[in-house]
């Protein structure tokens, strides 16, 4: 709307042959069509950053869930006295949540 409105602003300047008052008139809607160049520019950014915490949290549902799945493996391992695996299943563990960890604090500097 902005852009449209300093773009007929624009066109009061084939109305006159006063050379300053042209340039006040150029003045004028530069800052209208500057106005509406913000707000479309600010508009783009905080949709794009809104996909990107969509997707970061998919990307989080969907390493709990895996990490959910691993916590079970380790839980059967303990179960079943198969303790040489445990030491792999924290590792993994803890990969996992150094994952989420990443992702969460993505999401911070978008806030």
């Amino acid at each position: 709307m902005f852009i449209v409105i300093g773009v007929l602003i624009i066109f009061l300047t084939f109305l006159t042959t006063n050379n300053a008052l042209e340039i006040a008139i150029s003045g004028l809607a530069s800052v209208f069509i500057g106005i509406g160049v913000n707000n479309l520019t600010t508009q783009q950014t905080h949709y794009a950053d809104e996909l990107q915490l969509q997707k970061n949290y998919t990307r989080s549902l969907k390493l709990l869930e895996l990490l959910q799945l691993r916590m079970k493996a380790a839980h059967r391992h303990l179960y079943f006295n198969h303790t040489e695996y445990l030491g792999d299943d924290l590792d993994e563990l803890d990969r996992i949540v150094d994952m989420l960890k990443q992702l969460l604090e993505q999401g911070e500097s978008f806030s």
